[in-house]
């Protein structure tokens, strides 16, 4: 086997399925503001054929009232690309129409939309960031095993928590990162623009990396057209949002979020959207803390960080036209000033998930093609998978914002009260028991784990070339 192309394609597609099948598992039904906020749309469209939400909006405070009707006042392609999936369930006869079912606060009958949503803008886009991630660190010649490299720093990290949820901020992160293969490894500036455009419509301030990379493409490039090529590549999602903005607010500069409907929200927002100006103590709370650190939520990064200063000399100049570098410095900046800088009940630091998952391909792929303490490594991602594990099958995503150690005091309590949740598929499906669902999940992951390490060495990937995609 002499390239990539010779790569087999059924491991691959298994690979890929296994991790949808460990992504998906516990999967989100949980009737919470913020991904209620993107499933009423979904059903207005597919039971009302409309896209306000007046017959729902009383399920959710997240939401938008303009001209008379409510909308939800999240960006709208998560809940576009989710349409067609539960059009197709209404088709085969698994959802209701009847109003009265579909607007209780308490029932079940809108499960599937968060089920399907879970699954396209959670599970899929965490299953297919492994498999990128693979893809590129199995070219590299190794001794360490590109399947425990890739799986387990993920599967022990915040972002594996937001798998199996009707978020936007997987979605975004993956559709950002095929953006920047294509920029920095395959030189596609339209095709990057195109996908940057995607993310921006998941998630708002990823635009700001359009006159980042447009700035940065221009100083690495020394061309206009390069840069020309990228925002042309993002003109069609800026055309989509002014169209959107201007058929619902009747102005193509007036986002949903001008309109928020909860008042606290829309005074906490104000002239600017919540956007002021760095504040040092989110700076520390997002880097370091167990409320919100990147750090404690990723525990791999502080073996990257190791390793970076031990193997990486990056020079002034390197670092100023860096794609990556100065995407995060700036998104991580807009972040720490926004006036929720910690993202209401969620787990971990759900703002930065585009910038970690960016930070996640190049730093496990640094990893791939440099020595690091192996001791280290099991530290960090045994101490990872744990405590993800645990929040996982307890809490979920939904922390109360008020507490600031949630391990401690939330997360560690409950699983030893073994006060676990049902929102899994064996226990949705055939009504198992959460507890003994929560380790089968443990006992799948690690059996899908020995048996896609065993079948890539008999593979005996480490021939495959180093060239790139």
């Amino acid at each position: 086997m002499s390239s990539q192309k010779d790569f087999p394609t059924s491991y691959l597609v298994t690979f890929f399925f296994l991790n949808l099948l460990l992504s998906s598992y516990f999967i989100d039904t949980q009737l919470k503001w913020n991904t209620t906020s993107r499933v009423l749309p979904v059903l207005a469209v597919v039971h009302d054929g409309t896209w306000h939400i007046d017959k729902y909006h009383h399920l959710t405070g997240d939401k938008s009232y303009v001209n008379g009707h409510y909308y939800s006042d999240k960006p709208p392609l998560p809940s576009l690309l989710t349409i067609p999936f539960y059009g197709i369930l209404k088709w085969m006869g698994f959802t209701t129409d009847d109003e009265t079912t579909l607007s209780e606060k308490t029932s079940n009958a809108r499960k599937p939309a968060y089920i399907i949503g879970g699954i396209i803008s959670g599970s899929i886009p965490f299953a297919f960031l492994v498999l990128l991630i693979f893809l590129f660190a199995v070219k590299q010649k190794t001794s360490f095993s590109p399947v425990l490299l890739t799986m387990l720093p993920l599967y022990g990290s915040f972002l594996f928590i937001y798998s199996g949820t009707f978020f936007s901020h997987l979605l975004s992160g993956v559709l950002l990162l095929i953006a920047y293969i294509f920029l920095k490894y395959r030189q596609k500036y339209m095709l990057a623009g195109l996908f940057s455009g995607l993310a921006f419509l998941c998630e708002y301030t990823i635009g700001i990396v359009f006159p980042v990379w447009a700035f940065l493409i221009w100083l690495n490039a020394k061309s206009y057209k390069k840069p020309v090529l990228f925002m042309a590549g993002v003109l069609p999602a800026v055309i989509f949002l002014l169209a959107y903005n201007y058929l619902i607010t009747g102005s193509p500069f007036q986002t949903l979020y001008r309109y928020l409907s909860n008042d606290d929200f829309a005074v906490q927002t104000g002239a600017n959207y919540g956007f002021l100006h760095p504040q040092p103590d989110a700076i520390w709370q997002l880097l370091f803390s167990d409320y919100r650190g990147l750090f404690f939520y990723v525990p791999c990064f502080i073996l990257l960080i190791w390793v970076l200063i031990k193997h990486w000399r990056p020079s002034l100049t390197g670092l100023a036209k860096n794609y990556l570098f100065v995407f995060s410095c700036c998104f991580f900046l807009a972040v720490s000033s926004f006036h929720a800088w910690w993202g209401g009940w969620c787990y971990g630091p759900r703002y930065l998930i585009p910038m970690a998952v960016l930070l996640a391909f190049e730093g496990l792929r640094f990893l791939s093609t440099h020595s690091f303490p192996k001791t280290f490594f099991w530290m960090c991602v045994g101490i990872g998978l744990l405590v993800t594990w645990m929040s996982k099958s307890t809490i979920f995503y939904s922390m109360q914002e008020e507490i600031k150690h949630p391990f401690n005091e939330v997360v560690f309590p409950l699983f030893f009260q073994n006060n676990f949740h049902n929102d899994n598929m064996l226990t949705m499906l055939f009504g198992t028991s959460s507890q003994i669902a929560t380790y089968i999940w443990l006992a799948m992951f690690i059996g899908i784990i020995v048996l896609l390490d065993f079948k890539l060495r008999k593979l005996k990937n480490n021939k495959f070339s180093k060239q790139e995609f």
